[in-house]
């Protein structure tokens, strides 16, 4: 069973709702010794972040101006909101076009995420 949903954490000490919801819904494990969400690319493979990458806010990566005024268009505040996110959903932004849909997807590369990706629950590998 696949989940896709669309969340913004609230990255600040103490938690925050979107936080204890992911945690009570089983979204959030822990290992070794950090806590992170499980998350399947688009090639079926399954990747575990920390939290402190997903609630990185997108102004934190070194990005474009573009990339970043089409992240604020479609409300996208943090990584894990961008990767949830499709290309379709962000080429349809105005002025959002192939070479920074590039930057972008080489970016998240090196964090070892990409677009388009899912939550996946700890007990669905």
């Amino acid at each position: 069973m696949e989940h896709r949903l669309c969340v913004s954490l609230d990255c600040s000490i103490g938690g925050g709702e979107q936080m204890s919801k992911l945690l009570a819904v089983g979204m959030i494990v822990r290992q070794s010794g950090e806590l992170c969400i499980p998350l399947r690319a688009q090639d079926g493979n399954t990747v575990v972040i920390p939290i402190q990458v997903v609630c990185m806010k997108v102004a934190e990566l070194d990005a474009s101006v573009r990339m970043k005024h089409a992240c604020r268009d479609l409300h996208i505040r943090t990584i894990l909101d961008l990767v949830l996110t499709t290309e379709e959903d962000l080429m349809s932004v105005r002025n959002f076009g192939r070479r920074t849909l590039i930057d972008l997807i080489e970016k998240l590369g090196k964090l070892g995420m990409s677009l388009n990706m899912i939550l996946v629950p700890p007990d669905n590998p």
